[in-house]
């Protein structure tokens, strides 16, 4: 659908006519191949935002679904002309018969809306609309039914995010509804429905973020916001639905405050004797001018301007011997101190062995069936870890061990889903740096002996294990917080 920067269709009406209409209807059986028209408009119904003209555009689509004979009809209905007013002109593949009742999906190509593939964009929302006709004759090789008004099946949504005063770019937001009423597949043949989170991603980070949302029974709910923004910065927010509820076919606009946030929204099994859960850091331990903070989630993974330090620059800022893991993370509560943000918290720590190996592989039936996995990214290795509150469709598409190959997009997305991404930031030995992109080591806090300690490791061919190294080997460090 066309629309200007701030408008959208909330309701749009439709009238059927066929081009032979003096002809008298008949009850018997449509041969394949007869010719339908549907002339439609918005001028009766519509709702525009701030003013603007809603209008069609060439090539949009409606699907034909024959209610009565439970037949999805293979071909798709175009509209002819960009306007107001169009013509939705068509062949049908199917049979019909006098009385057949038929939904006519708007701006889809399929019965099922997936609101989950969206991008942000004003053009990329998944707005929908549906209409009820009856087929009234038959005549001439043309179809023929009655009058259709359509009805939007969501509300459409244009987000800006506030960090305080400053407003963010964003790269990726997973929204979701406290009360778990948010709509990600509408199946309108099936009359199913699937509830989860919505997330969406662009290459291009949006200052506004426009997004089709249905809610059920939805009065009282609080939605909730992670975020990725342009930096890689990690950050959650929440906004309670407006008095009386959201209502279908409106266009809302809402600016949302967020917070930056040193963990992942949400917690990760790291022991399952007792049961044990932490945050895991937003990302690996980054040291630079006397501060500790975690480094954003975004390609390269190194600061651009790294590229012009020495290694051993470098390795005082992304890597780190395994006595400072030991004296600063891993020992009495009172050392375990971090700075984020120019602000002191205790709580931190480093996982044990036996902590990633449950993290990676000793979680739930959804780690097994589900997601340690390697990923390259914009050529860089690393693995995506889901929360422990990922759902099945949350992880859909990703298998085990199966080196898949993602966009950074789609990676950022997982991330504002909770996913907590490992990349493989290489090593430091010897005065040079190694494997950076291509291999992953992050230490323990576990010592082996005095003079090693276990590590965990991966690669592209190699699925995350731990072994032991030289704790005067400087690896990346990722942090957990009780």
């Amino acid at each position: 659908m066309k629309r200007n920067t701030a408008k959208l269709i909330l309701l749009a009406a439709a009238v059927i006519a066929a081009s032979c209409a003096k002809e008298p209807a008949t009850t018997e059986d449509i041969a394949q191949g007869y010719k339908i028209n549907i002339e439609a408009d918005f001028s009766a119904t519509k709702a525009v935002a701030d003013g603007g003209a809603a209008t069609f555009a060439v090539g949009e689509q409606i699907c034909v679904y024959n209610k009565t004979q439970n037949a999805l009809d293979a071909n798709l209905l175009s509209a002819a002309s960009a306007g107001a007013n169009t013509t939705f002109s068509g062949t049908l593949a199917g049979t019909y018969a006098v009385g057949d009742v038929l939904q006519l999906f708007y701006n889809t190509t399929s019965e099922v809306v997936d609101y989950t593939t969206q991008d942000g964009t004003i053009g990329g929302v998944a707005d929908v609309a549906v209409a009820t006709v009856s087929v009234t004759g038959v005549s001439g090789g043309t179809v023929s039914t009655g009058k259709a008004s359509f009805t939007n099946l969501q509300s459409i949504f244009k987000f800006t995010f506030k960090n305080g005063t400053s407003p963010l770019n964003v790269r990726a937001v997973t929204i979701r509804s406290a009360g778990g009423k948010l709509v990600a597949k509408d199946d309108q043949i099936a009359d199913t429905k699937t509830y989860g989170a919505v997330s969406i991603s662009n290459d291009v980070a949006q200052p506004a973020v426009y997004a089709a949302l249905k809610f059920d029974a939805n009065a009282s709910d609080v939605i909730s916001f992670t975020l990725v923004d342009e930096n890689g910065i990690l950050y959650t927010g929440t906004k309670a639905a407006p008095a009386g509820g959201l209502v279908d076919g409106k266009f809302y606009t809402s600016v949302v405050s967020v917070t930056p946030t040193a963990t992942m929204p949400f917690p990760f099994t790291i022991s399952t004797g007792p049961a044990t859960a932490a945050y895991l850091a937003a990302g690996n331990l980054y040291y630079k001018d006397g501060q500790y903070s975690f480094y954003p989630c975004k390609a390269p993974f190194y600061e651009p301007s790294e590229s012009l330090l020495t290694a051993a620059e470098r390795r005082d800022r992304s890597w780190f011997q395994w006595s400072v893991v030991d004296t600063k993370f891993a020992s009495s509560a009172s050392t375990q101190d971090v700075y984020f943000n120019g602000t002191a918290s205790k709580g931190w720590f480093a996982l044990t062995k036996d902590q990633v190996n449950c993290l990676i592989s000793g979680r739930s039936t959804l780690m097994d069936s589900g997601v340690a996995a390697i990923y390259k990214v914009t050529n860089t290795t690393g693995i995506l870890l889901p929360p422990d509150n990922a759902t099945p469709a949350d992880v859909e598409g990703l298998l085990k061990d199966s080196n898949n190959s993602l966009t950074e997009p789609q990676v950022l997305r997982y991330i504002s889903k909770g996913f907590a991404f490992l990349r493989c930031s290489g090593w430091y030995h010897s005065e040079n740096s190694y494997n950076i992109g291509s291999k992953g080591y992050y230490w323990t806090a576990t010592s082996y002996s005095d003079a090693n300690a276990y590590e965990c490791h991966f690669d592209s061919s190699v699925f995350p294990t731990t072994g032991n190294q030289p704790k005067t080997q400087y690896f990346p460090v990722r942090l957990a917080h009780n």
